[in-house]
C-alpha cells in the first residue's frame, strides 16, 4: 500500500477536518508535531485483531456455540490494541468505536474506519483510504484495507463514512483498484501512486458527475433485473447535466479511455468522451439543454416501468414493482429470485431498454459537431 502523498497530483492541502497541513509537521489547530510512519506496519496489530474477531464470529454464526464462545468474542472486542500513530502510541479496543476511529486517523489523516451492526447485533468493520475532493460533492475511497465478511454494501458505488461529525457518502472507487493494478502490471507500471492518480482522474472528472446517491433505486433495478441500456443512459445523462464539460474536454486522456473501455466498461461514456474532444464552446452549451429533455423522457419511461404490476409472494399477489423494490432494498437477491420469469416485468423491461438505447443514441449521434461515435 506504500504511496507518497506529497508527490501526488491529488495531494490534499488539508491534513484533517480541523487544521491546515504545514510541511514543518505542525497543525494550525493544535500545533502537534508528527512524524511519518509505515502505515502497513502501523495497521498490522489492528488487522490481526479484526481477523481473529471475524473468524470467531463467523464460527459462532455458522455452528452456534456456548457461553465460553461469547466470552471469547467479548474478550476480543474489549481487549486493547496498541497502535503506533504519527504522534504517539495509543490504545483502543474494538468496542471503543469513536476512540478507535480517531486513532486510525492519527496513523494517517486519509484513513477511515467504519462500524456496522448485523441483524444478529454483531459488529462488522471496514477500514479504507480516501482522497478528499473539496471541489465536488463526494470524496473518493481509493483503497479497501480491511472489510469484515458480511459487511453490508447495498450499492458498490457508494459507502457511508464519518466525516466532520456525521456520515457522508463517498464514491467507492476502490472496487476498481485490483483491475487497474493488473492493467498497470501488464505495462510494467506498478507504482501505487499511479493507481491512485488513475482512480482520481476517473472519479474527479467523470464519476463525480455520472454517479449520484439518488440513482440508487434505479441502479438497484438495473442490476438485479439486468437492464444494461438503462444503466448506461442514466450515467451518460448525469454526466452531460452535472459535469463541467469544458474541464472534462480538456481532461480526456489515455487513462480515462482505458478506464471506460477496460476497467469499468461503459461504451456510452467512452463514445461520449471521444465526441466531446471535437465539440466547440457553443455546441457544448446546447448539449445540456438537449440532455435535460432526454432526461425527462427517461424519467417518464422509468416511472412507467416502476408502475408495472408483477406477481409477488406465495399467493402471487399483483402489486407494483416500486413497492417491492423499496420494501426489499437491502435484500436484492430476494427480488431477483422471486421475479425471475415474470412476463409483465420482462415486457416492461424491454420497453425501458429500447427507450434507454434511443436516448443514448440521441446523445452520442446527436448533431453537436465533431465526428459522431458509433456504439458497438
Amino acid at each position: 500500500m506504500a504511496y507518497d502523498i506529497h508527490n501526488s497530483q491529488t495531494r490534499d492541502m488539508y491534513s484533517d477536518d480541523y487544521g491546515m497541513y504545514d510541511q514543518t509537521g505542525y497543525y494550525g489547530g493544535g500545533f502537534r508535531y508528527h512524524c511519518e510512519i509505515d502505515i502497513d506496519e502501523a495497521l498490522k496489530p489492528l488487522f490481526a485483531k479484526l481477523a481473529e474477531y471475524d473468524h470467531q464470529r463467523m464460527i459462532l454464526e455458522k455452528n452456534g456455540g456456548h457461553i465460553d464462545d461469547l466470552d471469547e468474542l467479548t474478550r476480543l472486542l474489549t481487549s486493547p490494541v496498541i497502535l503506533e500513530t504519527r504522534f504517539e502510541k495509543q490504545t483502543a479496543s474494538l468496542a471503543e468505536q469513536m476512540k478507535l476511529r480517531s486513532t486510525v486517523r492519527d496513523i494517517h489523516s486519509d484513513l477511515r474506519m467504519n462500524v456496522r451492526q448485523l441483524r444478529n447485533l454483531m459488529p462488522v468493520f471496514y477500514v479504507c483510504r480516501i482522497m478528499r475532493d473539496h471541489w465536488a460533492d463526494y470524496s473518493l475511497i481509493v483503497e479497501d484495507l480491511y472489510m469484515s465478511p458480511g459487511y453490508p454494501v447495498v450499492d458498490e458505488r457508494f459507502m457511508k463514512l464519518m466525516q466532520s461529525g456525521h456520515e457522508n457518502y463517498f464514491l467507492r472507487l476502490s472496487q476498481f483498484r485490483e483491475r487497474i493494478n493488473k492493467y498497470n502490471r501488464d505495462l510494467k507500471k506498478t507504482s501505487a501512486q499511479k493507481t491512485d492518480d488513475f482512480l482520481y482522474e476517473s472519479g474527479r472528472y467523470v464519476l463525480q458527475a455520472a454517479w449520484h446517491e439518488d440513482q440508487r433505486l434505479g441502479f438497484l433495478a438495473a442490476d438485479i433485473l439486468r437492464l444494461p441500456e438503462f444503466f448506461q443512459a442514466v450515467e451518460l445523462l448525469y454526466l452531460c447535466l452535472s459535469a463541467e464539460l469544458c474541464e472534462l474536454r480538456s481532461a480526456v486522456n489515455g487513462n480515462l479511455r482505458v478506464f471506460f473501455e477496460k476497467i469499468y466498461p461503459q461504451p456510452a461514456i467512452l463514445a461520449f468522451l471521444e465526441i466531446l474532444t471535437g465539440l466547440e464552446g457553443d455546441m457544448l452549451n446546447t448539449l445540456p439543454q438537449h440532455a435535460i429533455r432526454l432526461y425527462r423522457k427517461l424519467s417518464t419511461a422509468f416511472s412507467k416501468f416502476l408502475a408495472t404490476e408483477v406477481s409477488w409472494g406465495e399467493r402471487k399477489s399483483r402489486m407494483p414493482l416500486w413497492k417491492i423494490l423499496y420494501g426489499n432494498f437491502s435484500r436484492p437477491e430476494i427480488i431477483a429470485g422471486e421475479l425471475a420469469g415474470d412476463r409483465a416485468l420482462k415486457s416492461a423491461g424491454k420497453k425501458l431498454e429500447d427507450e434507454s438505447s434511443a436516448i443514448v443514441n440521441g446523445i452520442i449521434k446527436g448533431n453537436y459537431g465533431g465526428k459522431p461515435a458509433i456504439l458497438s
